[in-house]
């Protein structure tokens, strides 16, 4: 999957002063933009509605620029780009089926669950059928999300990190392999304005990162 990287005799990208200063530039804005939405959420009550819901005052705009940001990542960019390259456009038609399902639930599913104001799939298993479905289906999407999605999009993230910077796969940074540094790094940015500001964090930051 991840062969273009790390096989392809490919000339070293030169990193500058002033590329590193908009890379670190970046990242730090970020941070603090998904911080400071949690000082916002923080001057409301301490309600979960406000975490996980951001109270409910998200807009369609924001709303589709994060869901954009959501669904693409360097697992597209990266790996996706690469299948693309060796099987052709196969794997387009996974993205392009995603625009059909999409206006399935824009039409028939999304109004139901604004209905009911069930927020997630496992909230719904619980009120269609019982609390083990729930809890069955919670398991099983957190330990698909933390080892499929969020792992492989960490990795290849890092891959590209180390492949711009252009360091050996030998070397280390500060005791740790490069990518294993660049993965917690990563790990830790995003994870501390997500926890600090719930949702409202994620969607601003995504939305500014789609843009």
């Amino acid at each position: 999957m991840f062969a273009v990287l790390t096989t392809t005799a490919v000339s070293r990208i030169q990193v500058g002063n002033l590329d590193l200063g908009i890379i670190i530039f970046y990242l730090l804005a970020i941070v603090g933009i998904g911080v400071l939405a949690g000082f916002v959420r923080k001057s409301h009550s301490g309600e979960g509605a406000h975490y996980f819901l951001a109270d409910n005052s998200l807009k369609w705009p924001v709303i589709g620029l994060a869901m954009f940001a959501a669904n693409i990542s360097t697992v597209h960019l990266v790996s996706l780009a690469q299948s693309a390259y060796t099987s052709g456009l196969l794997y387009g038609n996974f993205e392009w089926m995603a625009g059909f399902t999409l206006i399935l639930l824009s039409l028939f599913f999304a109004p139901l669950y604004l209905r009911t104001r069930v927020t997630t799939l496992p909230d719904y298993l619980e009120r269609r059928y019982n609390r083990n479905c729930r809890d069955m289906l919670t398991i099983v999407s957190i330990f698909s999300a933390i080892v499929i999605h969020i792992g492989v999009a960490l990795f290849t993230a890092a891959t590209v990190l180390c492949f711009i910077f252009g360091i050996d796969s030998g070397a280390t940074i500060m005791g740790l392999s490069p990518l294993m540094f660049f993965i917690l790094a990563l790990g830790v940015l995003t994870g501390v304005y997500t926890v600090i500001g719930g949702l409202l964090a994620v969607v601003w930051t995504e939305s500014i990162q789609t843009i």
